[in-house]
């Protein structure tokens, strides 16, 4: 369902009564709930029978047969990327209002699709310029340009480091500019001329940009598809690692030992995106071609390798890569099937989507809870029986308002 994404004109104050709730940690033992909600916050929470009356006077919303959990966070997104299908030597020289025009289309269909806040890993330094809006729109963490080697995977958002540019020079300009924290690149990737399988930045290189982070109170996440640069980065202290690669030297995703057991040990939070190479796989006309094939290939193992790194008691933030290549905004819910595929439970991954995600991104309080106090991010749906089907958004609230046609984008 695409739908209008217009707010609603007013965050007056309502009751929303669901059957279960997942509060960001796990589903409350009872059922038939209400949640109030005022100037922006959740304000109570309970059972039904017990608070409704204290409440009448309040107009209700009855989602008595759903479920609410906070509002989900998407940590890896593109937010001036299109998701269909153009690359990114097309799409990154447009002028800043075609990216900013396309950065709204692209919020406006995640926030429909329940998402109420999300981390863009990679635009240009002038996206940190923009106040997401008008109307309503999810929160935006901002990472600015990615710190990249010379010609490497996503100059052309313009961190590329040069011989008289270093990883200081573009980490500083992101963050005087206002970004709340950093992503370097230290692999290859998808951008033309860049090998995923081959290292590109040095362990030195990402503790330099880690310690110029941490010292801003910000946080450091890593572009790394190889083992080598999986190890580079726990080594550095980065905070996180996106995509699930563990690629050899010969191209191939073979777990090392090593790597997964550093960054365990360093306690970084992978990154999911399971997403953004199975997008490949719905398109019209691909099967049969060698690039289904190869991201046929690539899902299988990202799904192999969440499962070993969940399985070994290592960390994940579930993020999508919307808007890059193939991978489209407004569809969350695929990532959430996908994990489950892998294994992961609805319980747990309602709490990774939620509180989960929101202590990756080192923002507990902002959201990511449903608390007295805590800000109303909301998102009803019709199940939880994620391996089954992509449930149906029903409702979903940021900041205390309600979304006036809210619904999964087909």
């Amino acid at each position: 369902m695409s739908g209008s994404t217009s707010p609603a004109s007013s965050a007056d104050p309502f009751v929303l009564a669901v059957a279960r709730v997942h509060d960001g940690l796990g589903f409350l033992p009872d059922d038939d709930f209400i949640v109030v909600v005022a100037e922006g916050t959740v304000v109570d929470l309970g059972p039904r029978a017990r608070l409704l009356g204290k409440y009448s006077a309040l107009p209700l919303v009855d989602h008595s047969n759903a479920v609410l959990t906070p509002g989900w966070i998407d940590t890896h997104v593109h937010s001036t990327m299109p998701g269909d299908g153009r690359p990114i030597e097309e799409v990154a020289p447009a002028p800043f209002e075609t990216r900013i025009a396309i950065a709204t289309a692209n919020l406006r269909a995640h926030l429909a699709g329940g998402v109420t806040t999300v981390r863009d890993l990679g635009s240009h330094l002038d996206y940190l310029t923009w106040p997401p809006g008008p109307g309503l729109m999810p929160r935006v963490l901002r990472y600015g340009m990615p710190i990249t080697a010379d010609r490497g995977h996503m100059h052309l958002f313009g961190g590329a480091l040069k011989a008289a540019r270093t990883v200081t020079d573009v980490a500083r300009a992101n963050l005087e500019a206002g970004a709340d924290g950093l992503k370097l690149v230290a692999s290859g990737g998808g951008t033309l001329g860049t090998v995923p399988h081959e290292t590109t930045l040095t362990s030195d290189q990402v503790a330099e940009a880690v310690r110029l982070a941490h010292t801003y109170g910000k946080r450091v996440t890593v572009h790394a598809l190889t083992n080598g640069a999986i190890i580079a980065a726990a080594a550095a202290g980065a905070d996180g690692i996106e995509h699930l690669g563990f690629l050899a030297t010969d191209g191939l995703s073979r777990v090392q030992q090593e790597a997964l057991e550093a960054a365990i040990a360093a306690g970084i939070v992978f990154g999911s995106t399971l997403g953004c190479n199975e997008a490949y796989l719905h398109l019209s006309g691909s099967n049969g071609t060698a690039e289904h094939d190869e991201q046929s290939i690539r899902t299988e193992y990202y799904r192999r390798n969440a499962d070993r790194v969940l399985g070994a008691g290592g960390r994940m933030a579930i993020g999508t890569d919307a808007g890059w290549k193939h991978t489209p905004f407004g569809a969350y819910t695929r990532e959430l099937q996908l994990l489950a595929g892998a294994g992961v439970p609805a319980e747990r991954l309602l709490h990774l989507a939620t509180a989960g995600n929101a202590d990756a991104l080192g923002v507990p309080g902002l959201t990511g809870m449903i608390r007295p106090g805590h800000p109303a991010d909301l998102v009803v749906i019709d199940g939880v029986d994620f391996a089954a089907r992509a449930p149906k958004v029903l409702e979903v609230v940021a900041a205390g308002r309600r979304l006036a046609s809210p619904g999964t984008p087909s």
